[in-house]
């Protein structure tokens, strides 16, 4: 699948980043990170499938979602990139890092562990549920959500799917049937055991979520012996939104250090 792809940063030259939004997100929320990335590096933003921008599918796997990111990488780049991916999107990343570890200079996965969650099921339900064809405002399909999703923000995330429609009315942008379908498969773990990549890799956790306990940094570390585990203070589950420059601070330093120490490799191989 052709994945809907922005890029940021000019040069041919620079060092890729790849960037993969979460559960219910879509490139968007990542433009203020990529923009700051762009100075140094050459970044690329891809919708998931049935997310943004990108196709409709009638299922979106975690191993269907990492074969469309392996794909849109390699039509973009030749060369290994900085994989970034945030929740949902850091289990694809995961599954990507495992599957073709020759695509992947250093993964950053964000706040998510490599392990099983409960479905959720309120929140897609409660969109799922919304009469669109008698919605008339935004701010009525917010306050119709409200005695079910009651975390404002929460509501204003999954808004950020809703889009006017060519007739004039309202109809979600992800799909809501696919990722229903799809759930049981993406809430689980996205390696096997014994499952390995070797390469570097850095976990970013926010203070605040409950996403990654301190149990799951062994598990972490069994299936990624290389991985650096940071913790966002003052942070929930979306870093790069609570608390975005300490997050880009943590990150570039991650991807620099990656950087600085793939050079001394390559000069002391001449």
């Amino acid at each position: 699948m052709e994945l809907y792809h922005r890029e940021f940063g000019g040069s041919r030259d620079a060092p890729p980043v790849v960037i993969l939004h979460g559960l219910f997100g879509s490139s968007n929320s990542w433009h203020a990170v990529a923009r700051s990335l762009a100075e140094s590096f050459r970044v690329h933003l891809f919708d998931l499938r049935n997310h943004g921008r990108s196709p409709h599918a009638p299922t979106g796997t975690l191993h269907e979602m990492a074969d469309d990111v392996t794909a849109a990488i390699r039509s973009v780049e030749s060369r290994p990139a900085y994989l970034l991916g945030h929740s949902l999107g850091g289990k694809v990343a995961m599954r990507v890092a495992v599957s073709q570890p020759e695509l992947v200079r250093h993964l950053v996965v964000v706040d998510i562990a490599p392990k099983a969650y409960r479905p959720i099921s309120t929140e897609l339900q409660a969109m799922r549920d919304l009469d669109l064809s008698t919605l008339s405002s935004r701010s009525e399909a917010d306050e119709r959500l409200k005695s079910i999703v009651p975390d404002t923000a929460m509501r204003l995330f999954l808004l950020t799917n809703l889009t006017r429609s060519t007739s004039g009315g309202f109809t979600w942008r992800c799909n809501l049937d696919a990722l229903h379908a799809s759930m049981p498969d993406m809430r689980q773990s996205p390696l096997a055991a014994g499952e390995v990549f070797a390469g570097e890799s850095t976990y970013i956790l926010g203070e605040l979520s409950d996403f990654v306990d301190d149990e799951d940094q062994g598990l972490i570390r069994s299936h990624f012996p290389r991985a650096q585990i940071g913790t966002i203070a003052g942070s929930g589950h979306n870093p790069h939104l609570d608390q975005r420059e300490a997050f880009e601070r943590v990150l570039i330093s991650a991807v620099s250090r990656s950087s600085s120490s793939s050079s001394e490799t390559t000069a002391s191989s001449d």
